[in-house]
């Protein structure tokens, strides 16, 4: 659904203050124009605003939208500047401070542009992203573009931010919002804005994200930002693999989880309750039940007809502005009820994972809060290289506590591999990796293990594992050299020298 700015009572009767030939004219032209840019079809909303009459009050306010929208932040500041003289309104001030808050992260950003991309980035540490950055989206741009029948026209602007901070300026995220439900990227605005792995503890899907946020991008632009939020969500999340892998996505064990949760308590994330955004939802619980909910719808309608299917309902969403119920009809179901029945039953006939314990998807920002005595006991026996018996409190640690816990087994993995107990560390490693596949520090000691067991092929696909988490970590890029000077990989040495000398070390 559009939100048309213009049509509230306060901005006609501003129409109505300005001498003017036909007002409604004015109106239906300002409303044309908003609505092409809010469907980010930026060079028609650029062709009409030429003929939108310059003295009109609005005219700068439009103007100043369209230039944000373009990525044109000073011009846009001086423009929406204007409009605030001219119009006294709560919409034109919350333009106004995101444009402002926007100008200011941006103005000293480097880029790099690529074929189908321009990557903004803040000049330092993060510049290490780029190269693999970059691969990313261009392999995201073909595998999903052959999926979906279509290529959005000109090159997508991406932002990489360097702390969630300056993301949450930018996105009009609370705080609050960030660290219940993890969201440090979006797509708005016609461009991808990520926040870098180095702003969280342990680092995050960041390349997976990036495609994630691509395939949005793709999805407003081929639907004019018709698509409701289940299917956007829905077809991002089955898609946000696909510069590794073919094909939607699987559900994870911890969403498979989540599902069976929602079909014993019968209380699942309805459609209403996903508007505005996920990242409302409250509880990192119900955001994981919310994307497990709309993949496996998706993965019901690839599975039904393939992506021929999946495109016939996305094109829908034009054809009936958004309207679901509609839009299910196109693709063989009686209406949204059946179509919501037929997913339950289709949830409930595939072999589902429960999960007794329960790690947590959520991106952290800061390090967990763990009191139990035995870690520690068990840090302050690492910390004075005690590893035996740092490595028996962790254990006590674990078996007391009542929540799984990456970091304890991260730690007790740690401390046996470095008292010389390399086979039970792999084997702690794997165990917690089933549970915690995006524990960057994980795969990281595997790989150290496997480069010690001369394990080439194990070690160079762990530490790029990490790679794709958290490449701020040294331990990763002193892994690849020692693993590229035991191939003979000149290349790949001097790279990750590079890098080193980036990250100062």
């Amino acid at each position: 659904m559009f939100k048309f700015l213009l049509l509230t009572s306060f901005f006609i009767s501003d129409f109505f203050s300005v001498p003017q030939g036909n007002i409604f004219l004015t109106i239906r032209k300002a409303r044309e124009i908003e609505h092409l840019i809010y469907a980010w079809d930026v060079d028609n909303a650029e062709r009409k605003l030429r003929n939108f009459p310059p003295d009109n009050p609005f005219y700068h306010y439009l103007k100043a939208h369209l230039l944000f929208y373009e990525g044109e932040y000073g011009e846009a500041l001086r423009e929406i500047e204007t409009a605030v003289r001219k119009l006294d309104s709560e919409e034109v001030i919350n333009l106004y401070n995101l444009i402002k808050n926007t100008y200011e992260e941006t103005k000293d950003f480097k880029k790099r542009e690529t074929s189908h991309f321009v990557i903004y980035y803040a000049p330092g540490k993060d510049e290490i992203l780029l190269d693999m950055a970059e691969e990313t989206l261009e392999k995201a741009w073909k595998a999903v573009g052959d999926d979906l029948g279509y290529f959005p026209p000109g090159k997508i602007r991406v932002e990489i931010y360097p702390f969630y901070e300056d993301f949450m300026r930018v996105s009009t995220l609370t705080r609050k919002d960030i660290e219940t439900s993890g969201t440090i990227a979006l797509c708005n605005y016609n461009k991808i804005m990520i926040t870098s792995p180095k702003a969280t503890l342990y680092g995050y899907r960041w390349r997976d994200t990036l495609n994630h946020e691509m395939v949005h991008y793709f999805l407003t632009r081929m639907t004019h930002n018709y698509a409701p939020l289940w299917l956007q969500e829905g077809v991002a999340k089955a898609e946000e693999q696909r510069w590794r892998r073919k094909g939607p996505r699987e559900l994870s064990p911890l969403a498979q989880s989540a599902l069976l949760r929602a079909i014993k308590k019968n209380d699942f994330v309805t459609f209403r309750e996903m508007i505005p955004s996920f990242a409302k939802l409250g509880s990192a619980e119900r955001v994981t039940l919310a994307f497990a909910e709309v993949l496996s719808m998706v993965r019901m309608i690839v599975n039904k007809g393939g992506y021929p299917l999946l495109r016939k309902l996305i094109m829908a969403s034009v054809k009936y502005h958004g309207n679901s119920d509609k839009m299910v009809k196109e693709i063989g179901f009686r209406g949204l009820k059946d179509f919501l029945q037929q997913w339950k039953a289709y949830i409930k006939s595939q072999p589902l994972v429960f999960l007794n314990y329960q790690p947590s998807e959520r991106v952290e920002l800061r390090r967990k809060n763990i009191d139990e005595k035995y870690f520690r006991l068990g840090e302050m026996l690492e910390d004075r290289l005690h590893f035996v018996s740092a490595a028996y409190e962790f254990k006590k640690a674990i078996d007391a506590g009542k929540k799984y816990d990456p970091l304890l087994y991260y730690k007790y993995s740690f401390t046996l591999f470095h008292a010389g107990k390399v086979d039970e560390a792999e084997k702690i490693l794997k165990f917690a990796l089933k549970y915690s596949p995006d524990y960057e520090s994980m795969h990281t000691l595997l790989g150290m293990i496997c480069l010690k067991k001369k394990k080439i092929d194990c070690a160079e696909r762990e530490f790029k594992e990490g790679l794709d988490l958290n490449p701020f970590d040294p331990l990763i890029h002193r892994g690849l050299i020692k693993l590229y000077s035991l191939k003979g990989d000149q290349a790949g040495l001097e790279r990750e020298k590079k890098i080193m000398k980036i990250l100062g070390g």
